[in-house]
């Protein structure tokens, strides 16, 4: 009996690794073999031994006992994440979002907006009045490479980025505080719709003028002392949204 416990959390550890099936994988298989073997009845006969229900017992503490061990919720390595290349990105269907960056100072934070625009696959990132443009160091730092991936224009004005933007058939959304804006997690996203989302200076926010010219303005609720959080997680938060929104409806 032992070693057949032995045996058997052996061929646990296998199914665990091969077929990622648990101890309930490993026990019907023994009992469909001796239901072949051995008639109906038989089995019923084996089944009522004392020894075979230590051996199940057995079983499953070995089985939780593995789990444990050898973690099977281990980190996932880059042939298990599947990622395309740059070529692939720009070939793959987008999210019909355009990232409007309006006077953001620091590059780093740039970067970082470029970097979700490629894990969320955005359309493209319109980048307005002091906002840096690639190739800059800072930008690469936390981009790490999607400055290649996501397409990107400048503008002088964001003015003249939200008159072409209204023009192509954009609902222009500025992440902004003010009277009147609409909750994220209440904003609706509309099957078919194309956004286009303004984030502001990291001081001074969406510019009036920007405010003014949006169909809407969108703000991340908050509870703590500051209500503001940095444009990088604003623009992460906000794209999770809509790229969420899109993916599951």
């Amino acid at each position: 009996m032992f070693l057949l416990t032995i045996l058997l959390f052996f061929i646990i550890c296998l199914s665990r690794l091969v077929f990622q099936k648990s101890s309930f994988f490993v026990i019907f298989f023994v009992l469909f073999i001796n239901t072949f073997q051995h008639g109906y009845q038989q089995v019923l006969i084996l089944m009522s031994d004392l020894g075979l229900q230590v051996l199940i017992i057995s079983l499953f503490m070995c089985n939780f006992a593995f789990a444990k061990l050898f973690c099977l919720m281990k980190k996932k390595s880059m042939i298990d994440l599947h990622r395309i290349d740059v070529d692939e990105f720009k070939q793959v269907e987008k999210l019909p979002v355009v990232v409007v960056l309006d006077d953001v100072r620091s590059e780093m934070n740039v970067g970082s907006i470029f970097r979700t625009a490629d894990a969320f696959l955005v359309e493209k990132i319109m980048l307005c009045g002091i906002t840096s443009t690639p190739p800059q160091p800072e930008i690469h730092k936390t981009a790490l490479g999607a400055e290649d991936s996501v397409q990107w224009q400048y503008y002088k004005d964001v003015c003249e980025a939200i008159v072409q933007l209204k023009a192509q058939g954009y609902t222009i959304c500025s992440i902004e505080q003010v009277h009147g804006s609409i909750s994220l997690e209440q904003f609706k996203v509309s099957a078919g719709g194309k956004y286009a989302i303004i984030f502001g200076n990291e001081v001074k926010g969406v510019n009036q003028t920007a405010v003014d010219a949006s169909d809407c303005c969108i703000e991340i609720p908050q509870r703590g002392t500051k209500h503001s959080l940095n444009v990088a997680n604003s623009a992460a938060i906000t794209l999770w949204h809509f790229f969420s929104h899109h993916i599951f409806s």
